[in-house]
């Protein structure tokens, strides 16, 4: 896998829809320390965001994501995992490292309302079609989104194919940075 950050979008498992997630691939690894593993022999970071205890709660290496990365990445024609490249505008190729650190911290950022009054609530299967409502599609595209205002413009797909609800609601920015 090349240096960067992608979006990645799954099936969900035993539901109809699909589930939107990052993989970052540093170039220097240790500039993101804490936040890589060895996976298919290259230091990578897989975030996104689940329902956990009826929260919209973002974790690393979630085993499905993980999963469906390493099928991806053993047979990279495989049409049911879905990935786009995130194209900075102002960077040269391999040095988007600035730029991974920046999703890290705003990761990070969003992890501290966890617990806490801000919490967003995981909309359940009645509420998806809620423009109101955060997912993890909302999760990943909002990380995405607040990062390149932080950072560099940049493209990225944000729509795939299927049933990726939420994929064009983003998530207040206090919750990726103050």
């Amino acid at each position: 896998m090349d240096h960067g950050a992608y979006v990645f979008c799954r099936p969900v498992d035993g539901l109809v829809g699909q589930h939107q997630f990052l993989v970052l691939a540093p170039s220097n690894p240790t500039l993101l320390t804490g936040f890589t593993r060895p996976i298919a022999g290259q230091a990578l970071c897989v975030i996104g965001a689940y329902n956990i205890a009826g929260y919209l709660r973002a974790r690393l290496f979630a085993p499905s994501d993980v999963s469906f990365l390493t099928r991806k990445l053993a047979t990279p024609g495989d049409p049911e995992v879905q990935t786009s490249k995130v194209e900075l505008q102002i960077c040269l190729p391999g040095s988007e490292d600035p730029f991974l650190q920046c999703i890290t911290r705003c990761f990070s950022q969003y992890r501290t309302f966890e617990g806490s009054s801000g919490e967003l609530r995981y909309p359940d299967i009645t509420e998806q079609l809620d423009g109101s409502r955060f997912n993890s599609n909302s999760w990943a595209q909002s990380l995405l989104y607040w990062s390149q205002r932080l950072f560099a413009p940049a493209k990225n797909t944000i729509d795939f194919n299927g049933l990726d609800i939420g994929n064009d609601r983003r998530i207040p920015q206090r919750y990726f940075f103050p």
